[in-house]
């Protein structure tokens, strides 16, 4: 109804819902069984369910979905409800599905390669011509490709119009960035003062879509001179003296399977927290990831280092329980930390680098003892959970929540077992200097 003034309208909408229609029989035309078992199962459309157009497209959207990824790239299917005149309140549904003829992929044409060669995106895509035709692997080959560092764009189109019905010809088209990348960037904290770090990347390392980067970074300069005024919290006499890291990375992309990738790194550094320790250590790092799916991945690591850690003896006394003199000089002495551990990320929010939607969980263990070549002993668990939710059109809600474990800490000195927890692997709150 609409209700005029003068120089405006009123309009007012009166909804009666009235009865719903259901789907009493939902049922299935067209060679079912000769497809495989799977196909109608678990379906959003089910028999005493509302008939909402949203339940039938999505029904129709999983069927053509299930039958595209078993073969049949050009499968459509159709529907019908028959609503008697005798009993309109209740619909026979049907769906006829039409999966056309089986089909493999065809050639597999690819363009825009300067650095890449076709041999490392044939081994990527992880399909070649004469496979079984699935539309959710021309995605994940999508998203594989996407995952060599150099590639900046890459879409991955196979021709459903061809003439030979039973082919599905491919044409990858990618686009590649630099070859090479240098970074540098600088900052100010209260508690570095002045810090530089630079890094070098090659994004096809000896081919294979390899990374290798060289990287460093340094901090706490000029905190002797002005740590009073600018940098309080840098701390005093070595504390404020400089503070480095430097490690070369190499990332392989794949090995056995484009599944998984592998990450080596050698690393040498100084790290203080003040009026707590300085550390200086070498090591060496690998870890093997595998993808599980197209929103989880499963890390298996090895974190081996030789480090010194110089502490005030009333540190070592009061958080150790190790006061003896002779006993602190050998914690303080080189020792061995050699963690191995695995990790889980598990992303379902719809942007990496800008999310608005969805969650993101991390979750990581450890274990280190004289098997793993550690001389130091104890177990470790952190996990974080970060949900996104969208207030409006340009406004995030982010929620992070942060938690770890660490326990069974020991160190043998002169064959006794000391309960202690190594500095590096403890939990500290309330800010980098409690």
């Amino acid at each position: 109804s609409v209700t005029r003034s003068e120089g405006a309208a009123e309009v007012l909408f009166r909804i009666r819902e009235g009865r719903p229609v259901l789907a009493s029989t939902v049922g299935f035309e067209g060679p079912i069984d000769s497809i495989g078992e799977g196909l109608i199962d678990a379906l959003p459309l089910t028999e005493g369910d509302r008939l909402s157009t949203l339940a039938r497209d999505a029904t129709r959207d999983t069927l053509v979905q299930r039958l595209r990824d078993r073969g049949y790239a050009r499968a459509d299917v159709f529907f019908r409800a028959l609503r008697p005149a005798e009993d309109p309140y209740n619909a026979q549904v049907t769906f006829d599905v039409q999966p056309g003829r089986f089909t493999t992929y065809g050639p597999i044409d690819i363009q825009g390669l300067d650095e890449l060669s076709p041999g490392t995106i044939r081994r990527t895509l992880q399909f070649d011509e004469g496979d079984v035709f699935s539309a959710s692997q021309i995605e994940a080959a999508r998203a594989r490709l996407f995952g060599l560092d150099i590639v900046r764009s890459a879409q991955v189109q196979p021709d459903l119009e061809a003439p030979v019905d039973s082919v599905v010809p491919v044409t990858v088209l990618v686009q590649e960035g630099d070859p090479y990348r240098v970074r540098t960037g600088g900052g100010w904290s209260t508690a570095e003062c002045l810090n530089f770090e630079a890094r070098w990347t090659s994004r096809n390392f000896l081919g294979g879509g390899r990374l290798f980067q060289v990287r460093g970074r340094l901090g706490n300069v000029l905190a002797e001179s002005f740590g009073d005024l600018a940098c309080t919290q840098a701390g005093d006499g070595d504390y404020a003296a400089l503070t480095w890291v430097t490690s070369v990375d190499l990332a392989q992309p794949w090995i056995f399977s484009t599944n998984n990738s592998l990450t080596t790194s050698v690393f040498a550094e100084r790290q203080t927290l003040p009026d707590a320790f300085i550390r200086r250590a070498i090591g060496f790092q690998a870890a093997l990831t595998r993808r599980l799916d197209r929103t989880t991945a499963g890390t298996l690591f090895y974190r081996p280092e030789r480090s010194h850690l110089d502490a005030d003896d009333a540190l070592f006394c009061s958080g150790f329980l190790v006061c003896a003199p002779e006993d602190v000089r050998v914690l303080e002495g080189a020792n061995r930390l050699a963690p191995v551990g695995v990790g889980l990320v598990r992303d379902r929010s719809d942007d990496l680098l800008n999310p608005r939607n969805g969650s993101r969980l991390t979750l990581e263990l450890e274990h280190a003892a004289a098997w793993t070549g550690s001389t130091y002993r104890y177990d470790r668990a952190v996990g974080e959970a970060t949900w996104y939710e969208p207030l409006g059109s340009s406004v995030v809600s982010a929620t992070r929540l942060r938690g770890g474990w660490v326990g069974n800490g020991s160190y043998t000195l002169d064959d006794e077992d000391l309960q202690i927890v190594h500095p590096q692997r403890r939990f500290y709150a309330g800010g980098a200097n409690s």
